[in-house]
């Protein structure tokens, strides 16, 4: 299994680097994440602009090695002919915001080490 210590680059824009922080103290007010030695593999994550005032935190669990330990089952995306097809009469559609989703599923203790 890979090993992955290096930490994520600083961000070089204060006011993302500001937001980054303030991200991830939520997280951590939230008992997602908390202090200890890393075992094996460090996350990497970055932020990704969104809209003019806030980011989205992006983690890589690929670099880590946790998306090799990891089964997740395939969500392929629809294609404009599936789209097209769903737009007659008699159908709705809608989107959802799924902000904390990764945070809300409980890693097993044999993970930990590769997050």
């Amino acid at each position: 299994m890979m090993k992955w210590q290096v930490p994520p680059w600083p961000e070089k824009d204060p006011a993302v680097h500001a937001a980054m922080r303030k991200k991830l103290a939520a997280v951590w007010d939230k008992g997602y994440i908390t202090k200890g030695t890393v075992m094996e593999s460090l996350t990497s994550f970055f932020a990704i602009l969104k809209g003019n005032d806030d980011i989205w935190m992006a983690c890589n669990g690929t670099s880590s090695g946790l998306k090799s330990v990891l089964w997740a089952p395939s969500f392929p995306l629809l294609t404009v002919e599936n789209y097209l097809q769903a737009m007659s009469g008699g159908y709705y559609m809608g989107d959802i915001d799924v902000g904390e989703m990764f945070l809300n599923f409980i890693m097993h203790e044999r993970i930990w080490m590769y997050c």
